[in-house]
Protein backbone atom coordinates (compact mmCIF):
# COMPACT_ATOMS: atom_id res chain seq x y z
CA UNK A 1 0.00 0.00 0.00
CA UNK A 2 2.73 2.25 0.94
CA UNK A 3 4.39 2.27 -2.69
CA UNK A 4 0.79 3.16 -4.38
CA UNK A 5 0.41 6.06 -2.19
CA UNK A 6 2.31 8.59 -4.30
CA UNK A 7 -0.21 7.55 -7.43
CA UNK A 8 -3.35 7.85 -5.03
CA UNK A 9 -2.09 11.37 -3.83
CA UNK A 10 -1.14 12.60 -7.66
CA UNK A 11 -5.08 10.88 -8.78
CA UNK A 12 -6.78 12.98 -5.87
CA UNK A 13 -4.96 15.87 -6.92
CA UNK A 14 -5.86 15.78 -10.39
CA UNK A 15 -9.60 14.62 -9.27
CA UNK A 16 -10.18 17.39 -6.84
CA UNK A 17 -8.67 20.15 -9.39
CA UNK A 18 -11.09 18.80 -11.79
CA UNK A 19 -14.00 19.20 -9.46
CA UNK A 20 -12.80 23.11 -8.33
CA UNK A 21 -12.71 23.33 -12.27
CA UNK A 22 -16.18 22.34 -12.99
CA UNK A 23 -17.68 23.15 -9.83
CA UNK A 24 -16.06 26.94 -9.10
CA UNK A 25 -17.19 29.81 -10.94
CA UNK A 26 -14.89 32.42 -10.04
CA UNK A 27 -15.25 35.89 -10.49
CA UNK A 28 -14.08 37.24 -13.92
CA UNK A 29 -10.50 38.43 -13.71
CA UNK A 30 -10.38 37.31 -10.20
CA UNK A 31 -6.80 35.86 -9.13
CA UNK A 32 -8.75 32.09 -9.57
CA UNK A 33 -9.93 32.60 -12.46
CA UNK A 34 -7.18 34.00 -14.03
CA UNK A 35 -4.07 32.32 -12.57
CA UNK A 36 -4.92 29.78 -9.92
CA UNK A 37 -6.16 26.93 -12.37
CA UNK A 38 -2.70 27.46 -14.43
CA UNK A 39 -0.66 26.93 -11.26
CA UNK A 40 -3.34 23.51 -10.69
CA UNK A 41 -3.31 22.52 -14.40
CA UNK A 42 0.38 22.84 -14.75
CA UNK A 43 0.98 20.89 -11.09
CA UNK A 44 -1.60 18.29 -12.47
CA UNK A 45 0.11 17.54 -15.97
CA UNK A 46 3.84 17.61 -14.07
CA UNK A 47 2.86 14.89 -11.91
CA UNK A 48 0.61 12.72 -14.19
CA UNK A 49 4.06 12.92 -16.75
CA UNK A 50 5.76 11.16 -13.70
CA UNK A 51 2.82 8.76 -13.18
CA UNK A 52 3.15 7.37 -16.72
CA UNK A 53 6.60 7.74 -17.67
CA UNK A 54 8.52 6.57 -14.88
CA UNK A 55 7.55 3.51 -15.94
CA UNK A 56 9.62 3.77 -18.85
CA UNK A 57 12.49 5.42 -17.91
CA UNK A 58 14.51 6.66 -14.28
CA UNK A 59 13.43 8.67 -12.37
CA UNK A 60 15.36 11.92 -13.31
CA UNK A 61 15.28 11.43 -16.92
CA UNK A 62 11.44 11.67 -15.94
CA UNK A 63 11.60 14.83 -13.63
CA UNK A 64 13.68 16.36 -16.83
CA UNK A 65 10.70 15.64 -19.47
CA UNK A 66 7.77 16.86 -17.03
CA UNK A 67 8.94 19.33 -16.06
CA UNK A 68 10.62 20.71 -19.73
CA UNK A 69 7.38 19.17 -21.49
CA UNK A 70 4.54 21.50 -19.61
CA UNK A 71 7.08 24.55 -19.31
CA UNK A 72 7.82 24.22 -23.60
CA UNK A 73 3.66 23.33 -23.81
CA UNK A 74 2.53 26.43 -22.18
CA UNK A 75 5.00 28.59 -22.80
CA UNK A 76 3.77 27.52 -26.53
CA UNK A 77 0.49 28.37 -25.87
CA UNK A 78 1.46 31.91 -24.66
CA UNK A 79 3.36 32.35 -27.71
CA UNK A 80 0.69 31.66 -30.08
CA UNK A 81 -2.10 33.72 -28.03
CA UNK A 82 0.55 36.58 -28.46
CA UNK A 83 -0.06 36.34 -31.96
CA UNK A 84 -3.13 36.47 -31.67
CA UNK A 85 -4.59 33.03 -32.00
CA UNK A 86 -7.91 31.90 -30.28
CA UNK A 87 -6.37 28.85 -28.07
CA UNK A 88 -7.26 27.76 -24.86
CA UNK A 89 -8.22 31.43 -22.93
CA UNK A 90 -7.69 33.07 -25.78
CA UNK A 91 -5.77 36.14 -24.38
CA UNK A 92 -2.06 36.71 -24.07
CA UNK A 93 -0.71 37.37 -20.59
CA UNK A 94 2.77 37.47 -19.43
CA UNK A 95 1.64 36.46 -16.02
CA UNK A 96 0.60 33.26 -17.35
CA UNK A 97 4.27 31.97 -17.75
CA UNK A 98 4.98 32.75 -14.09
CA UNK A 99 2.17 30.84 -13.13
CA UNK A 100 3.02 27.71 -15.29
CA UNK A 101 6.23 27.95 -13.90
CA UNK A 102 5.37 28.24 -10.40
CA UNK A 103 2.80 25.27 -11.14
CA UNK A 104 5.60 22.66 -12.53
CA UNK A 105 8.03 23.92 -9.22
CA UNK A 106 5.05 23.27 -7.24
CA UNK A 107 5.20 19.93 -8.70
CA UNK A 108 8.78 18.74 -8.53
CA UNK A 109 8.72 20.26 -4.74
CA UNK A 110 5.66 17.61 -3.99
CA UNK A 111 7.42 15.10 -6.10
CA UNK A 112 10.44 15.51 -4.60
CA UNK A 113 10.42 16.07 -1.16
CA UNK A 114 6.83 14.57 0.00
CA UNK A 115 5.78 11.75 -2.80
CA UNK A 116 9.23 10.31 -2.66
CA UNK A 117 9.60 10.40 0.98
CA UNK A 118 6.19 8.46 0.95
CA UNK A 119 7.54 5.12 -0.92
CA UNK A 120 10.03 4.43 2.02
Amino acid sequence: MKKHLPTIITTLIAIATALLYVFLEPEEGSFVQKYLFNILFTLNAYLIIQLIFRRFWSVAMCRVIGTMGVLIIGFGIEILQSYGVKFLAGTYDPLDIMMYAFGVGLGFVLDVYVLDHLKN
